[in-house]
């Protein structure tokens, strides 16, 4: 099971997200380094959580075309 929350500051105008670093496949699990929560190089005013696996995780991460919806984000 994976828990990524976001939480809307307004009263300090902030927002907070976390995640937590288990790895598991339903059999092992390993306390990962790699965070489900991250920044893409291109959209770097957007912040994305995955909960699937590592690899789907990179793939999101540095990937320079993901969606068009989101196109409008780019930074570059």
């Amino acid at each position: 099971m994976t828990c990524i929350i976001g939480y809307l500051d307004k009263k300090n105008k902030c927002t907070w997200i976390g995640c937590d670093s288990l790895g598991s496949n339903g059999y092992t699990k390993a306390v990962e380094s790699q965070p489900k929560i991250f920044r893409n190089k291109v959209f770097e005013n957007v912040i994305m959580g995955s909960t699937s696996t590592f690899r789907h995780i990179d793939l999101l991460k540095y990937s320079k075309e993901l969606f068009d919806e989101i196109d409008k984000y780019k930074t570059r």
